[in-house]
């Protein structure tokens, strides 16, 4: 494969896991916390809920588990295999995550999400014979949308001011719509013609 198909999505990867740093350490970090009066290792300061919104853009590539052609080719040995296009459509999802920390460093968290998944694959065909030529090429776009409802538990590895963790859970995904558009492109080479 040629990797400089792969430079602008490593690009976009980078960014995402830079920006996802940089928030985390700043919302750790921003707002003074008041002490409880009192035990400060008390009920109240191991509790505490938060709420966040996340969005932003993906890549999607296609990973059919069984090809299936549309035309059976009377040609020995012919294949008109479909040929998708991987990391070039743009999708997107955004949610929200609302989270409640009930024990020193374990927090329950739901994460909501609604987006997209876009790829594109195309089918090339072209019948011959002494007379005439005929090429049918067809461009597909298939956009999946959907309901991603996660339920994870989050630990804390250290509590202090940077905080790495580990997150893990179940989700419930649903698709709730898709869409397709296609585009023919066919030249018949003995009616003279093109049609798009």
């Amino acid at each position: 494969m040629n990797n400089s198909l792969f430079l602008p999505f490593r690009c976009i990867l980078v960014g995402i896991f830079c920006f996802a740093i940089l928030n985390d350490m700043w919302s750790q970090t921003a707002l003074p916390k008041k002490k409880p009066k009192g035990n400060p290792d008390g009920e109240f300061a191991n509790t505490q809920w938060w709420i966040g919104i996340k969005g932003g853009i993906n890549l999607g590539r296609a990973a059919p588990g069984k090809r299936y052609q549309v035309y059976e080719s009377l040609d020995e040995g012919a294949v008109y295999e479909k040929e998708y296009s991987s990391f070039k459509n743009l999708g997107f999802q955004f949610g929200a995550v609302i989270g409640y920390n009930f024990y020193k460093g374990i927090s329950l968290v739901v994460a909501p999400e609604y987006g997209a998944v876009k790829y594109t694959y195309k089918n090339n065909y072209q019948w011959n014979s002494p007379i005439s030529e005929v090429k049918l090429d067809q461009s597909h776009t298939l956009t999946h949308y959907y309901i991603n409802l996660p339920l994870m538990v989050k630990v804390d590895i250290i509590r202090r001011k940077l905080r790495p963790y580990v997150q893990g859970g179940i989700a419930y995904g649903l698709r709730t719509q898709s869409t397709q558009i296609t585009e023919i492109t066919s030249t018949d080479a003995s009616s003279g013609g093109n049609n798009v």
